[in-house]
């Protein structure tokens, strides 16, 4: 199991990034240097946004795992390290589009499992899919999900 940092954070391990993406802008939300990964910096150089610099820098290193941390030295700014980490980590090939769209076509309400879990599991490949690129349709979804039940 993945290690918990000091701001109770999950530390990315490869896997799951649009979550662990979620919770780091929650993490830098809470400690007011969100607009650092999110380039709205409007004076970088003042000594107040350095310092917020060092702590949103200091939360992401904090927040990977030693087999995630390398592909972060080369990178200067907060916001250059998220941008490393989704570029490695974000699903958005094209192969991976099909195989999410296979795997929700394939998708079949078997009764084992609740209802609630089911439609947990099916949000999140719709995330998915929209997180990869993909314009899923609201009429799209609600026909597809129809199917599965």
């Amino acid at each position: 199991m993945a290690q918990l940092n000091k701001y109770g954070l999950k530390q990315f391990d490869g896997t799951g990034f649009p979550n662990w993406e979620f919770r780091l802008k929650g993490v830098m939300q809470e400690q007011g240097v969100l607009e650092m990964v999110l380039g709205e910096c409007q004076e970088p150089g003042t000594k107040k946004n350095k310092e917020k610099e060092a702590l949103a820098r200091n939360i992401i290193i904090q927040s990977v795992s030693d087999d995630c941390l390398e592909i972060l030295k080369s990178a200067d700014l907060a916001k250059e390290m998220l941008d490393v980490l989704k570029k490695h980590f974000q699903r958005n090939s094209l192969s991976e589009r099909i195989h999410l769209k296979k795997e929700l076509s394939s998708m079949k309400f078997d009764g084992k499992s609740s209802m609630s879990s089911f439609i947990m599991k099916y949000e999140s490949l719709v995330r998915q899919l929209r997180d990869s690129g993909c314009v899923v349709d609201e009429n799209e979804k609600i026909i597809s999900f129809l199917s599965t039940l």
